[in-house]
């Protein structure tokens, strides 16, 4: 084989090996998925591994393949920060380690090969540039591999040590652990590969046929239709129904409380002191400006506005207890006499709706206090109220999806337009 043939074969190389590599995290995407849907078929640690080797090789090579291009180095460079920092906060540096020696592998073994057979002229480069590759490919390997064997791992973390902003999203935290894959959502993860390879598939058999801009157009169209029908398809019934539970709760409030102040509450509150400055006054407002206050760390003064709260019928004792248990939550405590009192009064709320209202209220305060560990069962206080609620919406209606769905849109937008934004031929690999 001549030198300009070994030329062309490197980067024909690059791109069956990057097709691989999709195919495989595609793969070890729809097993992930079928897991959290309930059929687990690799062994939980086996698909951890691979899927962290097949990330990094998916970096290695989109920076060998497109190293030119210094956008894919930094959206590279900062997709690993990410990941590695989440990874040093979950305590698996160690696995981590092998995206490392993934990423290495390419450059160590692709550009080691052609080096090898493409000698450079002694006379012309003293130092050959794609030395110093390799050499930096291997001290990558080296990380990873320490890492391997000595990653340290992050003193554990006091739940009451947290920020309230930071308990006010564990409950949603340990909902999104129902369907992630690393620190992603494992349906995003699949509908993104899956749009990328249905891009990459139309490109392929439209070619040459038609127009670039009609072909950029479909070919972006069909990332974003594929991407979101497995969208669709892949996300766990767990999540939607627990996300689920969760906006009925809050809608169902925001209805109380339209009918007891006769206006809407904002639906973009910038900040709590700005709720707290809009309530009016009187009696009706008391419970939500409670809750206001210990949402703001102002227990003391939550506290001594909680004990003007009447206690004459059970739902007003219910509602009471309530309030004692989200002020104990926002201080980092738990009152249990106050969880008791809860429980005991519910049977006894004359008002089918209100009744309702704080049966699914109980349920979330009990999935929150078990977030605090991570626990699993959190999901499970949320999904035994489902069935009361009634329908909750598509899945597509929570807010993290419509998110979700933003990043698909944008993703399809850009691939049907890079030939304009970046001066690539578009469309997936």
């Amino acid at each position: 084989m001549t030198d300009a043939e070994l030329a062309e074969l490197y980067p024909r190389l690059l791109a069956v090996a990057s097709i691989v590599v999709l195919v495989a995290g595609l793969v070890l995407t729809v097993l992930h998925v079928v897991a959290l849907n309930g059929r687990r078929i690799l062994p939980e640690r086996t698909a951890r591994i691979a899927g962290w080797l097949v990330f990094g090789l998916a970096i290695g090579l989109s920076t060998q393949l497109m190293a030119a291009i210094p956008w894919i180095w930094i959206a590279a460079v900062a997709l690993v920060g990410w990941v590695f920092f989440w990874a040093w906060q979950e305590g698996r540096l160690g696995e981590a380690g092998v995206a490392l020696i993934g990423a290495g592998l390419p450059w160590l073994l692709v550009i080691g090969f052609f080096m090898v057979l493409l000698r450079a002229d002694p006379l012309v480069r003293v130092i050959d540039i794609r030395f110093l590759y390799v050499v930096v490919a291997l001290i990558v390997i080296g990380i990873g591999i320490m890492l391997i064997v000595a990653a340290p791992r992050p003193a554990p973390r006091q739940a009451r040590a947290l920020s309230p902003v930071k308990r006010a999203m564990l409950l949603r935290q340990v909902i999104e652990r129902e369907q992630a894959m690393g620190p992603m959502p494992a349906p995003l993860v699949l509908a993104v590969l899956a749009g990328f390879a249905g891009s990459t598939g139309a490109r392929m058999l439209l070619g040459s046929t038609i127009e670039p801009i009609v072909r950029d157009t479909m070919s972006g169209a069909a990332f974003i239709g594929l991407g979101l029908g497995v969208l669709w398809v892949a996300t766990p019934r767990r999540v939607v129904d627990a996300h689920g539970v969760m906006r009925w709760l809050v809608d169902a409030e925001r209805r109380m409380w339209r009918e007891r102040f006769g206006r809407r509450l904002p639906r973009i509150v910038f900040n709590l002191r700005q709720l707290l400055d809009w309530l009016p006054d009187g009696a009706l407002s008391l419970p939500l400006r409670i809750e206001v206050l210990a949402a703001m760390g102002r227990v003391d003064e939550a506290r001594d506005e909680l004990a003007r709260l009447p206690s004459e019928t059970a739902e007003e004792r219910a509602t009471e207890a309530e309030l004692a248990t989200f002020i104990a939550w926002c201080e980092g405590t738990v009152d249990e006499a106050a969880v008791d009192r809860w429980a005991q009064e519910l049977p006894g709320i004359e008002d089918p709706s209100a009744r309702l209202r704080l049966r699914v209220s109980y349920a979330v305060s009990e999935a929150r206090r078990a977030s605090i560990s991570r626990d699993p069962a959190a999901v499970d206080h949320l999904l035994a109220v489902r069935p009361l609620i009634g329908p909750v919406g598509s899945r597509f209606h929570d807010p993290g999806a419509v998110g979700v769905i933003i990043v698909i849109v944008i993703i399809g937008l850009v691939l049907a337009s890079s030939r304009w934004i970046f001066g690539l031929d578009a469309g997936g690999l």
